[in-house]
């Protein structure tokens, strides 16, 4: 029995949001308005359910209690090596669809079947949907945490790859 080919695209966007939902454990990890919140076990739903966990989480945290600045965690080892792993394979997941599988066509050819799936395949709007909701909840997120005064706040608007450097520094 062969596997069925899946376009590039596809796989690149699937893959994307995962290493993206997988940068998401330290960042909840260190928020401080999740309070007592099953932070690991929300985030391990979402690594196969997205945003059906990280939306009600999101709303949850607006009435949670806020750590004290004594009892908050600081990002350590983990936000780095999650933050490295996460870069290299959204990076590889983005590259893959571009230039994956030559038969696919070039750029515009990939482009065109991404638009034509996109209006009418409703797996590929909800990804498309889990991403716009990660910029925002990373914004959210990494706002809460970093102080207004830092020099690292301004990457929280940097989608992906600003949860990444965030991460790794």
């Amino acid at each position: 029995m062969e596997a069925p080919t899946i376009h590039p695209w596809l796989e690149s966007l699937f893959n994307f949001a995962e290493a993206w939902i997988f940068m998401f454990l330290p960042l909840l990890l260190v928020d401080p308005r999740g309070g007592e919140l099953p932070k690991i076990l929300i985030w391990s739903m979402a690594m196969f359910l997205t945003n059906t966990f990280l939306l009600p989480y999101m709303a949850w945290r607006s009435s949670a209690t806020e750590l004290s600045t004594e009892e908050q965690m600081s990002k350590g080892l983990l936000a780095k090596i999650f933050g490295i792993v996460g870069l290299i394979i959204g990076t590889i997941a983005i590259a893959w669809g571009i230039f994956a599988r030559p038969e696919f066509g070039d750029i515009a050819t990939r482009a065109e079947f991404f638009v034509q799936n996109f209006q009418s395949d409703r797996l590929t709007i909800a990804f498309c949907v889990d991403v716009i909701l990660f910029a925002i909840f990373q914004a959210v997120l990494i706002g809460d945490i970093e102080p207004p005064e830092s020099g690292k706040r301004w990457l929280r608007f940097v989608p992906f790859w600003g949860l990444a450097v965030w991460l790794v520094l």
